[in-house]
């Protein structure tokens, strides 16, 4: 049997280096259980590719490296399976999704009456108020089952793209301490 060692390579229509590697059976068994929308970004059904988004070889070397740190940092978080985060740790994830979310809004903001809806049902859902909620029985259900229905698709791709598998009772903290709303 023959190890092969990542190592950069490159893709024809492009002079930039790229990271690419295998995704392991233990690994790739845990992926296949997500949703391919909810894979990080270069993950295919077998293979991670992502460019170091540089052509010159010193760059690229680094950046190469801190892509392979990342990529088994994630293999781990999904080998190692269910999580349940500290207060230190969600906060960080926090401050994932909204870089995520204001890196995508920032050309294009919208307008100032865009953002006071938004605004209103976030309130909404964390009175109770948005979506399944006010149709439970209890302020604490109806809470949950709001802020789930207003940011549970963004927590949960969030999640996926980061490899990280958590808790129903840390995905409850998460929810409803406002770290998504």
């Amino acid at each position: 049997m023959v190890l092969r060692m990542t190592r950069p390579s490159k893709r024809s229509g492009t002079a930039n280096v790229q990271f690419q590697k295998r995704i392991p059976k233990d690994v790739k068994a845990q992926l296949d259980k997500l949703p391919a929308a909810y894979r990080p970004s270069g993950w295919g059904k077998d293979f991670i590719t992502i460019s170091t988004g540089t052509a010159d070889k010193r760059k690229a070397a680094a950046e190469f490296a801190r892509i392979g740190h990342d990529v088994e940092e994630r293999f781990e978080r999904l080998r190692s399976g269910i999580h349940s985060l500290s207060q230190k740790q969600m906060v960080a994830l926090a401050g994932t999704v909204y870089r995520a979310w204001a890196d995508t809004l920032e050309e294009n903001p919208g307008d100032p009456a865009t953002w006071e809806r938004v605004l209103l049902e976030n309130v909404k859902a964390r009175s109770g108020k948005f979506g399944k909620g006010p149709l439970l029985i209890g302020t604490q259900a109806q809470r949950q089952a709001s802020m789930e229905d207003r940011f549970g698709e963004l927590l949960t791709a969030t999640l996926a793209k980061e490899c990280l598998i958590i808790d129903q009772p840390t995905r409850l903290r998460l929810l409803i301490a406002r770290q998504f709303g």
